[in-house]
């Protein structure tokens, strides 16, 4: 098996047609049809099933492909570390995947900050919690930044150990109201809120919310939700309970908040007497060593949550 050929794989799962993978690879499509043949003929197993329609992956090629792209994706951090190392002054590379939190990407902007001398490519993925454990999977992505409920957490962790992440737990959280400054329940000059309270206005959720925390809404008695506004980033969340009376549900480390830039416009309140809980940590890939950036990160992110350091972060 040769990395080339789970290349041409990759890109026949990607384009659904040996063909049309064949034309990206610049190959003719007997030579691809060739290499994928003694390819599948050392496995001893079928990766395609060849239809009318194209190449259709089998559940065995299914498998291999999930493997064989961290294999992959591994080789070329190699050969990209390999290069970087070679100049000069290498190329220091770090990249980060996070849910919408605001205090993630504000201490990654002061990270970038931090090596303002030095060479480097660094990157911040924002997505929902598939996209960022996904990420993190293919090796895009050094770190990946979650909010899971606990309820869900063994589920979870299964399929974390199943695509070789480990999952590092920072800080439990109950779940917190998140409205603008001027919302009409702002003016009763008090920090908490109740379920009642918020039956009159509209939840603003991210698209990917179905997924992880349906489950814990309908705990916290909020479902039915007579009206929801739904949105897919951060920006247009801030946008959406800035501009209305909605309100969100997240995962709100007070501490973090203090400690990083936050919404000037934008207040949370606090649900007394709430026995859901969501969690928040960190997934890394099993098989990939901390980088240096990972590590500052981390311990930027423990010191704003005022979380105990022992050691250090692993």
């Amino acid at each position: 098996m040769k990395m080339q050929q789970i290349q041409q794989i990759m890109t026949i799962a990607e384009e659904g047609s040996i063909s049309k993978a064949a034309k990206k690879l610049f190959l003719s499509q007997p030579n691809l049809s060739t290499s994928l043949a003694l390819l599948e003929d050392e496995l001893g197993q079928k990766i395609f099933k060849r239809t009318g329609k194209g190449s259709v992956i089998t559940p065995f090629g299914s498998e291999f492909l999930s493997y064989a792209q961290g294999a992959y994706r591994q080789f070329r951090l190699l050969g990209d570390f390999c290069k970087s190392m070679s100049k000069s002054s290498p190329l220091i590379r770090f990249s980060v995947a996070s849910q919408f939190f605001k205090f993630t990407s504000s201490l990654f902007i002061k990270l970038c900050n931090q090596f303002d001398s030095t060479s480097y490519e660094f990157s911040f993925l924002e997505g929902s919690l598939p996209e960022v454990v996904d990420i993190v999977r293919k090796q895009e992505a050094e770190l990946g930044f979650i909010a899971v409920p606990k309820e869900q957490r063994h589920l979870l962790l299964y399929s974390f150990e199943r695509s070789d992440l480990e999952y590092h737990l920072l800080k439990e959280e109950s779940p917190a109201v998140i409205i603008r400054k001027d919302h009409p329940l702002c003016k009763r000059g008090v920090e908490i809120v109740s379920i009642e309270d918020l039956t009159d206005y509209p939840l603003i959720i991210y698209q990917d919310a179905n997924f992880a925390f349906a489950d814990i809404l309908e705990r916290m008695g909020l479902s039915p939700i007579a009206q929801k506004i739904i949105v897919r980033d951060r920006a247009s969340l801030h946008e959406m309970i800035a501009g209305t009376d909605g309100y969100s549900i997240a995962s709100h480390n007070m501490n973090a908040y203090k400690n990083t830039e936050y919404y000037g416009n934008l207040t949370c309140l606090r649900i007394p007497n709430q026995t859901s809980i969501l969690e928040i940590g960190y997934l890394s890939n099993k098989n990939r060593p901390l980088s240096e950036a990972a590590r500052k990160y981390i311990s930027m992110l423990k010191e704003a949550m005022q979380l105990q350091l022992i050691g250090n972060p692993q």
